[in-house]
């Protein structure tokens, strides 16, 4: 590989350029709004904490960013597809405009409101790159045949990509490095803007240029090829060929379990199973091949690729239902539910195709996103919206909160735990993902005064007083409950008298998570307390809190899981938290070595059915 020169940049930029001129302006706009965005201060408030025009200047121009970053893949696209027609110059004009109206059009409409962007936009954006990228890909080859010279075409791309990954991630580090010595020797300070600076223009102006220089031209030319790259082949034969059979093995031994023992599927499989169904698909379309010749076990990969895949869909179905049956549906398990047809339509092509064309996966992809998102009532955002907002009106009616389809405003009504965390879990997804659409369509009044401005927690929350629910934030999916207990002023136990010393303490136990799951943990964490010409230590380990002095016999314990099985009936506030008394945060101790209490003024764990399990905990140690 030969490393690009500065006068070899020059040439492939100016190439580039008359190439494809709206495509790098595109690169051109997006890394001036970049490096304009990344030197203004979108935390900047006013003397009134209003957000100041900083910020409003910023997203203006992180919104023109984002607009340049989507028109650089559909400009990109829109040309390939004219050259690969073999259009005049005036077609390529006209499509070229044609393509800069629409991405302005697309500003005012989308882009623009990047301010007020919901999590729903953000993830339309993603899916609108990703598109556009599958186009780029696709467009060259929209006609029917040419398979070989598709397969090329992205291996050239990718393999473009990467070298340009590399060269550039080199000179960018060098130029890092070089601000960052002028920074310590000469002490001249130099921020951390600047350094972004330099990756936007190295990466948005040489890295593409340099990348787009290399996209083929003679699209029939590419479909004669038979080059196969050997750095790939090694790679099928003896890394992603081997390691798919041994993934395989493992899904297959869990779905094995799952039949053997009846249990449910874990909800996390499904990650595994499309992890691998992705690797799997991968390696067969960079094992295509049409002289290349590969050891046997690839042929009978290929062969036998998409008639394993069926079993394990069927298992992501089943836990991607469970998942839905109990906590309805939203994007990320549309998502799931969306790429499992997929691929089941994937596996039925390609064991029963002859031609078995390698352009139906990305083509097949690209009209799927186009459905989960712009598909309307169908989109991932209108159906998961659709049926959470049934969910709601199911547990608001089963509570008796409705009243002909309404919601009865009413001062406080109680639903129970599990109903107050379902109703919040509701609430807080369609606020912070669809806004407050959705649920003007339970109230008789206008909630556009219950929204608040980039705020869409205390939104949730000023719906939640409308509907007379506590939130219950302390609930998790899994059936755990956090507690989050802080110390109220009142009766907080703050008389000193009769004790010597007083010092801080903490206790931590780290693993609590992994032994919920089931997984050994042996580590926590001891606090080290110093008093007068004494050490003490505390720990906490599975509930139990360790108080020892150090050098001397005697360890006090106590079970602060038992000491605090009252917690779970003392949420009172609307942030899921609870309030510690003077009683019931004293924990008297008496040892050899020493006597006096030890006052709790924070502790945070979870409640389970079996009890309380204590992650952590702080306080006062008094001793006499």
């Amino acid at each position: 590989m030969k490393f690009p020169s500065i006068y070899d940049l020059n040439e492939k930029l100016v190439a580039t350029i008359r190439r494809f001129p709206l495509t790098m302006l595109a690169a051109f706009v997006a890394v001036v709004a970049s490096i304009r965005a990344n030197h203004l201060n979108r935390y900047l408030y006013d003397y009134y904490g209003e957000k100041g025009v900083e910020f409003y200047v910023q997203e203006f121009f992180v919104a023109v960013a984002l607009t340049a970053v989507f028109g650089f893949f559909f400009s990109l696209a829109v040309d390939l597809f004219l050259e690969s027609r073999k259009a005049k110059t005036e077609w390529k004009i006209f499509g070229r405009i044609l393509v800069l109206g629409a991405v302005v059009a697309e500003y005012f409409y989308f882009f623009s409101t990047y301010p007020n962007w919901l999590e729903r936009d953000f993830m339309t954006y993603m899916l609108m790159n990703v598109m556009a990228v599958l186009l780029v890909f696709i467009a060259p080859f929209l006609q029917k045949g040419a398979v070989n010279g598709f397969w090329q075409y992205t291996v050239m791309m990718i393999k473009r990509l990467l070298m340009a990954f590399v060269f550039f991630g080199i000179l960018f580090a060098g130029v890092a490095m070089l601000l960052a010595s002028i920074d310590y020797l000469f002490s001249i300070t130099i921020d951390g803007e600047y350094y972004g600076d330099a990756w936007f223009i190295i990466t948005g102006i040489f890295a593409v240029s340099y990348f787009l220089y290399a996209v083929p031209k003679d699209f029939k030319r590419l479909d004669k090829s038979v080059s196969y790259p050997k750095a790939l082949k090694l790679l099928i034969e003896y890394f992603l060929v081997p390691l798919t059979f041994l993934y395989l093995i493992v899904l297959y031994a869990y779905t094995g379990k799952i039949v053997g023992l009846w249990q449910w599927p874990e909800g996390g499989v499904a990650s595994w199973i499309m992890a691998f169904s992705g690797v799997g698909v991968l390696t067969y379309f960079f094992s295509f091949t049409q002289k290349e010749k590969f050891v046997g076990f690839v042929d009978f990969f290929r062969k036998a690729l998409f008639c394993v895949l069926i079993p394990l869909i069927l298992v992501l179905f089943f836990a991607v239902w469970l998942r839905i049956s109990d906590y309805g549906l939203t994007e990320n398990r549309y998502a799931i539910t969306a790429f499992g047809i997929w691929l089941l339509v994937m596996c039925l092509y390609f064991i029963f195709s002859k031609t078995k064309d390698l352009k139906v996966l990305p083509v097949s992809l690209f009209l799927f996103l186009l459905v989960a998102t712009y598909g309307g009532p169908v989109s991932a955002f209108g159906v998961s919206e659709k049926d959470q907002l049934e969910r709601l009106n199911g547990i608001l009616e089963e509570n008796g909160l409705l009243e002909n389809g309404k919601v009865k405003e009413v001062a406080k009504v109680e639903v129970g735990t599990k109903g107050s965390a379902e109703i919040t879990s509701i609430v807080s997804y369609l606020v912070n993902r669809h806004g407050i659409d959705g649920l003007q369509t339970l109230f008789d009044r206008d909630l556009k005064d219950q929204y608040v401005d980039h705020d869409p927690w205390q939104t949730g929350e000023n719906v939640m007083k409308l509907l007379g629910v506590a939130p219950g934030y302390g609930y998790e999916e899994n059936g755990v409950r956090w507690i989050n207990f802080g110390v109220s002023c009142v009766e907080c136990a703050d008389e000193v008298s009769g004790f010597r010393y007083i010092a801080n303490f903490y206790a931590d136990d780290y693993e609590l998570d992994k032994r919920m799951e089931g997984k050994s943990a042996p580590y926590n964490q001891s606090t080290v307390v110093n008093v007068a010409e004494s050490t003490y230590v505390f720990a906490l380990d599975e509930n139990v809190l360790s108080l020892s002095k150090s050098g001397v016999f005697g360890q006090f314990q106590i079970d602060v899981g038992e000491f605090f099985s009252w917690v779970d009936d003392a949420f009172v506030d609307s942030y899921g938290n609870g309030t510690l008394t003077g009683e019931k945060i004293v924990i008297p101790f008496s040892m050899s070595w020493g006597s006096g209490e030890i006052r709790v003024n924070y502790l945070y764990g979870r409640k389970t059915d079996d009890g309380v399990d204590i992650q952590n905990l702080n306080g006062k140690v008094l001793f006499k």
